[in-house]
């Protein structure tokens, strides 16, 4: 990762495994003295590889939402039955 002050301004690129890593570098930046914004490029490459193309993502955003659609309906039988 490297890091460039200009004018307060700390611009954080390079490469880390994982987003908490990403978030504690912008964290890290944010507190040093005299910072007065960082703008965080720095790309997460997860381990192993895992890289879904954006048909696996609204597929799998869509079998979210049906699950969802499923629990809800699941609870409010049940709500209805303890009131009733």
């Amino acid at each position: 990762m490297a890091k460039t002050k200009l004018r307060s301004i700390v611009s954080l690129t390079g490469t880390v495994t994982g987003w908490a890593k990403r978030l504690a570098a912008q964290d890290a930046a944010h507190r040093v003295v005299g910072v007065f914004d960082v703008a965080n490029d720095v790309q997460v490459k997860l381990p192993g590889g895992s890289v879904r193309t954006d048909t696996e993502i609204a597929q799998a955003v869509r079998r979210a939402l049906e699950w969802m659609r499923w629990w809800r309906t699941i609870a409010s039988s049940r709500r209805c039955r303890m009131a009733g």
